[in-house]
């Protein structure tokens, strides 16, 4: 009984963040273009035809109309589909990190303004300002509701990383809104948490601008998104407070290995 408890409540967890992801595409698509938010005036990119409720029902439209638009049948686009089962797959991650408990959600939020940096940056090379206060915003009730960083933390994350950032911005190092981001999750993450999630993007961003060098699809002068690089490193770093622990125990190491080289 306690096992098929579990599992309608994470099917239902899972449900909820695809609905909300379905909102997310909506915004990912019109917010670059500084468009209304509202759900209302949907219509299909072939035809131009204004959906209706039964056309944007997230998964179930998909699988009654068999995928296509239902007034002149073209296939639609796989990538709202795919966000779609990415946040519900982070819903339920959500919840199996924190329980059924605010943690969860306030998690899941900050989840979710990443994951609309990460398209609108890879797409437009751009972050919308608003999402960087979002993100900052979101610092305020994490300090009690995902503790870990104490308040002084969190006010030197908010240049630990920035203000390096800046100055290499000045030599076309990083774009403006890479800078605003991750001064926006050193409030969130501590000086720690934000360090951290600074060399996780690096990692994985220059593993990735190898991989462009190698086949050929980027020149060494040319630029790419390094916001979805660095939206994963604050992901991977706020997941249980994992960032802070990393550097703590990476300086706990270096004072060892002085002690006993002394």
């Amino acid at each position: 009984m306690n096992y098929f408890l579990y599992a309608m409540i994470y099917i239902l967890v899972f449900l909820m963040g695809v609905t909300v992801f379905s909102y997310l595409n909506l915004v990912i698509e019109r917010l670059p273009k500084k468009e209304k938010l509202t759900i209302r005036h949907s219509h299909c990119k072939q035809c131009d035809h204004e959906q209706t409720w039964k056309d944007v029902i997230p998964i179930f439209s998909r699988i009654r109309y068999q995928n296509r638009c239902r007034y002149c049948g073209s296939v639609l686009p796989k990538r709202p589909l795919i966000i779609e089962l990415v946040g519900g797959a982070f819903a339920v991650f959500s919840v199996a990190m924190y329980g059924i408990h605010l943690s969860a959600l306030l998690f899941f939020l900050v989840i979710c303004d990443l994951m609309v940096i990460t398209m609108i940056d890879a797409d437009t090379q751009e972050i919308p300002p608003q999402l960087n206060v979002i993100l900052l915003l979101l610092g305020i009730p994490a300090i009690w509701v995902l503790p870990g960083p104490t308040i002084i933390e969190r006010v030197i994350g908010l240049f630990a990383i920035s203000v390096p950032m800046f100055i290499l911005m000045l030599f076309n190092g990083f774009g403006g809104g890479d800078v605003k981001m991750m001064f926006a999750a050193g409030f969130l993450l501590g000086w720690k948490g934000v360090v951290a999630a600074f060399f996780v993007g690096i990692i994985v961003g220059g593993a990735y601008a190898i991989y462009l060098l190698v086949k050929k699809k980027k020149g060494r002068k040319e630029q790419f998104a390094f916001g979805p690089f660095l939206a994963f490193g604050v992901l991977v770093s706020l997941t249980q407070n994992l960032g802070d622990t990393m550097i703590s125990t990476y300086i706990d190491y270096v004072k060892s290995m002085m002690t006993s080289t002394y």
